[in-house]
């Protein structure tokens, strides 16, 4: 239906876009013929246990990366934002591929990879996010058991230089 119709109309852009996506979509949610939502949880994503709990880690992540950064004097609120909205991108493109990984059937039958895409995917994602929390509290307070924990994931500790990435004070 061309836009020139519609403006006829007097109707304005959101509306516009509306009817378009209606024109668009609607056959493909009548060929899909469950409801969007019940699509979601089937073929992408169901754990929303999972979901509360990483939430909460990236919430007491984004709180003690704050903190943290206000204790150094390098805050910048546009930079929470974009690296907050970075994240939360980041996480849901993750989750998605994931479901879509673990949810595609093969041959009709669920593939041989589900249960490591979706437990160990999922750990490691948690395991990550608890890390990084774990590195924001080491910024605030540099406790020697957080120093530990992090030396054991080599990803935030640097081995040859005895310190927490980033963190430890410079010219000791």
């Amino acid at each position: 239906m061309p836009t020139k119709l519609l403006e006829s109309y007097h109707l304005n852009q959101k509306q516009i876009f509306n009817v378009h996506s209606a024109i668009y979509f609607g056959p493909l949610l009548t060929y899909i013929q469950i409801k969007p939502v019940e699509f979601f949880e089937e073929r992408v994503f169901n754990d929303w246990d999972f979901a509360a709990g990483l939430m909460l880690l990236v919430l007491l992540d984004t709180v003690a990366g704050g903190i943290a950064h206000i204790a150094h004097s390098t805050f910048s609120g546009r930079d929470l934002y974009r690296k907050l909205a970075t994240k939360l991108f980041g996480i849901c493109a993750a989750v998605i591929c994931i479901g879509l990984l673990k949810n595609t059937l093969i041959n009709g039958e669920e593939n041989l990879i589900a249960f490591i895409v979706d437990s160990g995917f999922y750990s490691v994602m948690l395991a990550f996010e608890g890390a990084s929390v774990m590195k924001n509290l080491y910024k605030i307070y540099p406790w020697e058991p957080i120093k530990f924990a992090l030396s054991k994931l080599e990803v935030f500790y640097d081995k040859k230089e005895n310190k927490v990435k980033d963190y430890d004070e410079k010219d000791k």
